[in-house]
């Protein structure tokens, strides 16, 4: 639920007012557990498309059983031409990589769309926005008081079923496997997103 509500915080103005209407087009960038969730709030605000954009076949396949329209494969290459050729003019896009990826907003931003950060290093985007401002994109931050306003819509979602959590878990483990649990986030990206540790095992 944490990481629902730092997501959502940035998709919520302090007023209550969302940063995805319905019928919105937005794309995720990014689709480890916070780009998964990203993918639900979208749709959960009612966006008509979500294009997924993501490394590793697992998370792909994730995003697409949680609700993303299309799902682009970046370790293919030409992402931006793949967008392009949806032939949808964005709403908005949402960057859950923390990578560098200025040169695809550029090119698929225009006046007016709104752009979701990486909330935490090392890529710091406020670095970039006389770039995305002069483009009109418009940067979205959103901090403790955006989060207030999204808790009760956010426990909604998730006990309804808009956004599910379980399917994002990969492994459960017990406590004494932590250092398992860290080498499988590590050095099996491909087949691993959220560890839990279960007091139970």
């Amino acid at each position: 639920m944490e990481m629902v509500i730092g997501a959502a915080r940035l998709l919520f103005d302090s007023d209550g007012t969302r940063a995805i209407k319905k019928g919105d087009v937005a794309v995720v960038y990014g689709l480890g557990p916070a780009g998964l969730i990203y993918v639900q709030l979208t749709k959960a605000m009612g966006a008509r498309k979500v294009i997924a954009v993501g490394r590793h076949r697992l998370r792909l396949g994730k995003a697409l059983m949680l609700g993303a329209d299309v799902a682009i494969d970046a370790q293919e290459g030409h992402v931006i031409d793949k967008v392009r050729d949806i032939g949808e003019t964005l709403d908005i896009i949402i960057d859950a990589t923390g990578a560098d990826i200025v040169t695809d907003v550029l090119a698929l931003g225009h006046s007016g769309m709104a752009f979701v950060p990486y909330g935490v290093p090392p890529f710091d985007w406020k670095e970039k926005l006389p770039e995305l401002e002069g483009k009109g994109i418009v940067f979205r931050d959103g901090g403790l008081v955006e989060a207030r306003v999204a808790v009760e819509q956010c426990i909604d979602w998730v006990a309804n079923g808009a956004i599910r959590l379980e399917p994002i878990i990969t492994h459960r483990i017990s406590l004494e496997q932590v250092e398992f649990g860290l080498k499988l986030c590590h050095d099996f990206r491909n087949d691993t997103l959220k560890v839990v540790i279960d007091m139970a095992i």
